[in-house]
């Protein structure tokens, strides 16, 4: 038995949470250098809030009734998945001095 097919519920569990993601935010909504809830720091707080939640043993998320950690897998496939692409986060400060973080493609680098 192949690892893909022993795991086949969990893979399928864990495509709801991106399902569901799609739904609330758009589909490929994290890829995109100006997506919603998708910078880096976004990214890490996410993981982080999922593996807290999972240290304290909830089970099943808020929103989607889906483990955490399921929601901190996916977290972690969209991060990896920027940096292979060369999706990159700046510093920018606005003209009132605030600094902020901007998610930017890098020029060598394809995205979707």
């Amino acid at each position: 038995m192949s690892n893909t097919r022993f795991l086949e519920k969990e893979f399928l569990d864990f495509l709801q949470v991106l399902e569901f993601g799609a739904k609330k935010h758009g589909d490929y909504n994290w890829l995109r250098p100006d997506g919603k809830k998708s910078s880096h720091e976004d990214m890490h707080a996410s993981m982080f809030r999922h593996l807290a939640e999972s240290s304290a043993g909830q089970r099943a998320d808020k929103e989607t009734g889906l483990d955490p950690l399921l929601h901190l897998a996916s977290r972690a496939l969209m991060m990896y998945t920027r940096l292979q692409r060369g999706v990159t986060v700046t510093v920018e400060v606005l003209d009132n001095g605030e600094q902020v973080l901007v998610s930017r493609p890098r020029k060598d680098k394809k995205h979707v």
